[in-house]
């Protein structure tokens, strides 16, 4: 099994919802897509993981349960 596939199968068996690529090959796309997982395309500029949270902004930020 290639790479690719390996980690997809790794993130579907922990309930993934939301995952950030740089680059997503055919394969991995279509296996995400297919179990409803949405893809965020990583901002070229941004290097780093952390640096991508940091730019969410403060009210994205869920402090209490939904009623």
């Amino acid at each position: 099994m290639k790479k690719g596939l390996k980690i997809v199968e790794f993130l579907g068996n922990r309930s993934i919802v939301l995952v950030i690529v740089r680059n997503l090959g055919e394969g991995p796309f279509h296996k995400l897509h297919d179990n409803f997982v949405k893809l965020l395309q990583m901002p070229d500029d941004v290097k780093y993981a952390g640096t991508l949270i940091d730019m969410f902004p403060e009210r994205s930020v869920i402090t209490s349960p939904a009623e």
